[in-house]
């Protein structure tokens, strides 16, 4: 071996002492300061360490829902579907019985109903519909006898990622209540107890709201939205087929809107009952009054009435001159 290698060697091995000593004492030290680390510290880094898991979870659920997608297996897909109907029909309360018999035999469960009146007559039914009949349903609704399908369409909106992620946070932020409530028994100041308590309370929020997200889109995926909405159609956009007809649409909706205007008639005496009552309570009393005291009224309207006319005050005292008493003659 020669002399340049004898001097190599041995700076080497030093080297790597060195190395070694450097990294044993950086270990040594790490450990000392977390040991003496506060409570609260600590709660803080399991903070970040869960949402570090967090995104490790939401990044492997996308990929199962990936391959799930390419794989065809859609047995745990979330898809909210939802369908909508426009008819219109000349024979309008045929039509609504009609749409209630097709609602009906779906077991469609209604959410709401908004029917407005007037010239043309109209409504909107907002129901729940099992996924599995939903297209059936509207096939029926475009063939329903005596309507004419103004529009109708089937929409769906795959949930499933944004489910599963929903899913797996509520799980983390368990485990985050699970791991403060241990925290909260191992306390020792109050200090350490109000921050865990504040962030358990915030931790319970997250929980709730995640909650009812995930149950509404899991209520939608089983409960789809069907809306139909039928209207009255009229005589006013076509040509009549003959002047017999075009009288008898004309007499029989002349007849339509007097029925509207009296039940708007109807309508607005009903609302102006509370005001018309009381308005009779306060002429009811005013008339009591009067007749209470007719006389000081007309005194009272006498006596200004003499005031104001300087003419008839000269006479009035005149008057009271003339029946005073007189002096002997």
């Amino acid at each position: 071996m020669s002399h340049r290698h004898r001097l190599v060697t041995p700076c080497v091995l030093a080297i790597m002492l060195a190395l070694f000593v450097a990294g044993c004492g950086g270990t040594s030290g790490g450990f000392t300061s977390r040991e003496a680390a506060p409570a609260y510290d600590t709660y803080t880094t399991e903070e970040s360490d869960a949402t570090e898991d967090y995104a490790l979870g939401a990044a492997a659920s996308d990929d199962v829902a990936a391959k799930k997608a390419d794989n065809g297996a859609n047995d745990n897909s979330v898809i909210i579907r939802s369908a909508f109907v426009s008819l219109k029909s000349r024979d309008y309360d045929g039509a609504l019985d009609a749409i209630r018999a097709v609602l009906d035999k779906a077991g469609a469960k209604q959410v709401s109903s908004n029917e407005s009146g007037g010239y043309s007559r109209s409504i909107t039914i907002d129901s729940r519909v099992d996924p599995k009949k939903l297209e059936q349903t509207v096939e029926e609704l475009r063939k329903l006898d005596g309507c004419t399908v103004m529009s109708a369409n089937i929409s769906a909106d795959d949930v499933t990622r944004t489910y599963n992620d929903t899913e797996r946070r509520i799980e983390i932020l368990n485990e985050q209540y699970e791991h403060y409530k241990k925290m909260l028994e191992e306390a020792e100041t109050t200090e350490d107890i109000l921050a865990i308590s504040d962030r358990m309370y915030e931790v319970m929020a997250e929980i709730k709201s995640y909650t009812d997200s995930r149950d509404e889109m899991k209520h939608n995926a089983d409960h789809s939205m069907l809306s139909v909405t039928l209207t009255e159609e009229t005589t006013s956009g076509g040509a009549p087929s003959s002047p017999g007809s075009f009288a008898a649409d004309a007499w029989e909706d002349s007849w339509g809107i007097f029925g509207q205007v009296i039940r708007s008639i109807v309508y607005l005496f009903i609302m102006l009952i509370p005001y018309l009552l009381i308005a009779a309570v306060i002429v009811g009393i005013v008339l009591i009054v009067r007749r209470r005291h007719p006389k000081s009224a007309r005194k009272k309207k006498d006596a200004e009435a003499t005031d104001n006319d300087p003419q008839t005050a000269q006479e009035s005292l005149q008057a009271k001159r003339d029946d005073g008493p007189k002096p002997p003659l």
